[in-house]
C-alpha cells in the first residue's frame, strides 16, 4: 500500500485547500486525480466510498474526505494533520476578508471574479458526476443504473430528503448484499 508521510499530507491538505474554489465536490475531484490517478495511493473505489461517506456524515465534506483520506494513509495522526492543512487555509483567508468585509463583498471586481469561478466550479462538479459514475460503471449492474435513475426522479422531481435517500439506498445497498 503506498502513503505519504505526516509532512507530505499536511502539505497536500493545505496546498489543495488553498487553492480550491467551489467546495467539497471540488477538492474531491482534485482528490481523485491526484491520489488515484496521480499518485496511485487509492484505487477508484476507495476514493468513491471516501466521496460516499464524505458527502453523508454530517459536517463539512472537505472536512470529512480530508479525514478519512489521512486516516487511510497515516492513521488517527494522519487524519489530524491532513484536518489541520485542510482547515488552516479557509480560517487565515475568511479571518482577512473579515476584516474588510464591506469593501470585499461590494467590489465589482470581486463580483465578476466569483462569477467566473461558479462556472468553472459548475464545469468542475459535472466532470466530478462523470468520473463517479464512470467509477460506478465499471461493475454495475441493470439494477444498480436503475438505482440511480430512482435517485435523480426523488432528489429533482419530488425534492426528496437527501438524508432520507442516502440512508434508504444505504438500506438497499445492505439488503443487495445479503
Amino acid at each position: 500500500m503506498k502513503s505519504m508521510s505526516l509532512w507530505e499530507i499536511f502539505y497536500t491538505a493545505i496546498k489543495f485547500s488553498s487553492t480550491t474554489f467551489g467546495g467539497g465536490f471540488v477538492m474531491i475531484g482534485m482528490m481523485k486525480k491526484k491520489f488515484v490517478e496521480e499518485l496511485g495511493i487509492l484505487r477508484d473505489d476507495e476514493m468513491m466510498d471516501i466521496a460516499a461517506i464524505a458527502q453523508s456524515a454530517p459536517g463539512a465534506v472537505t472536512v470529512n474526505a480530508w479525514i478519512l483520506l489521512g486516516f487511510r494513509m497515516a492513521g488517527l495522526t494522519g487524519s489530524l494533520v491532513a484536518v489541520l492543512g485542510a482547515v488552516l487555509p479557509p480560517v487565515v483567508i475568511i479571518a482577512l476578508i473579515s476584516v474588510v468585509y464591506k469593501q470585499f463583498i461590494q467590489s465589482t471586481l470581486v463580483a465578476m471574479v466569483m462569477k467566473g469561478m461558479q462556472i468553472a466550479v459548475a464545469a468542475i462538479i459535472v466532470d466530478l458526476v462523470f468520473s463517479l459514475f464512470d467509477s460506478l460503471a465499471k461493475d454495475a449492474k441493470p439494477w444498480d443504473f436503475l438505482l440511480v435513475v430512482l435517485a435523480l426522479i426523488l432528489l429533482l422531481y419530488y425534492r426528496f430528503p437527501i438524508y432520507i435517500l442516502l440512508v434508504s439506498f444505504a438500506l438497499i445497498g445492505i439488503w443487495r448484499k445479503s
